[in-house]
């Protein structure tokens, strides 16, 4: 939204309005975040998108995007939320007996003792028989990270597709649910060209970005308003809506 409102601010006249901070829709978006991911997911790598043409880049998606996932849980309402890339650790987890804030011991296990500080002409890998553990301490990998007890690195894949696959079985379900949501929130839509009853606004930007991924959703019944100020915004910020290759 930053990058919007300087956008909006720095080229031509202002179109935006500030957000008005509207309690009942960002109540509804809240509300509606995990099941709307449930529904959109698993369409956005069976959907036709420049984006996933290649596996590769479906397989990415699907690892940094987990249902369920600690590196998720603490926002976008109700966890699942974005975690880092595969191999990379989580910095809030924890890993074997390590501090889930500090993995490495608190004493650099690489490090010598005093005395072979204070030997400044000593390099590690002078000597051909030097093997890099010169001084009283030795690298101990254990001590660092125990990968035997670690669950930074994340679920395995297959895992991932399967509850992918699991939810998007589950369709039927989560559509009767998304559905009765949008009743509710048609009855928000001040009108078919903004949001907020004071013209178009940041409201509107995080709005239609919130639902546009729910056009993937087949036979979604936005209801006759809302489905109209959709597509209105749609038309203006030529953003197309996945209408037309819903599954």
């Amino acid at each position: 939204l930053d990058i919007v409102k300087w956008v909006d601010y720095a080229f031509g006249p202002k179109l935006l309005a500030p957000s008005t901070n509207r309690s009942d829709i960002n109540e509804w978006l809240s509300s509606t975040s995990m099941l709307r991911r449930k529904l959109t997911r698993p369409r956005f790598v069976r959907a036709y998108l420049p984006e996933f043409v290649q596996k590769s880049a479906r397989d990415y998606y699907v690892e940094t995007h987990p249902f369920t996932a600690a590196c998720g849980a603490g926002g976008g309402g109700g966890g699942g939320g974005q975690c880092p890339p595969p191999g990379k650790a989580n910095a809030t987890s924890s890993c074997g007996d390590a501090k889930a804030s500090s993995p490495l011991p608190e004493q650099d296990p690489l490090a010598g003792n005093d005395n072979d500080n204070q030997d400044s002409t000593h390099t590690h890998g002078d000597n051909p028989n030097d093997n890099g553990t010169s001084g009283s301490a030795s690298f101990d990998l254990s001590k660092v990270l125990d990968m035997r007890n670690c669950d930074t690195l994340g679920p395995d894949l297959d895992d991932l597709l399967e509850d992918y696959q699991e939810k998007f079985d589950q369709t039927p379900k989560f559509k009767r649910q998304i559905n009765k949501k949008l009743r509710e929130l048609n009855k928000m839509i001040a009108s078919v060209e903004h949001a907020s009853p004071k013209g178009l606004s940041i409201d509107d930007i995080t709005l239609f970005s919130s639902l546009r991924p729910l056009t993937l959703v087949k036979g979604i019944k936005f209801g006759s308003r809302l489905e109209a100020y959709m597509r209105a915004m749609s038309q203006r910020a030529d953003v197309p809506l996945y209408f037309h290759c819903a599954l």
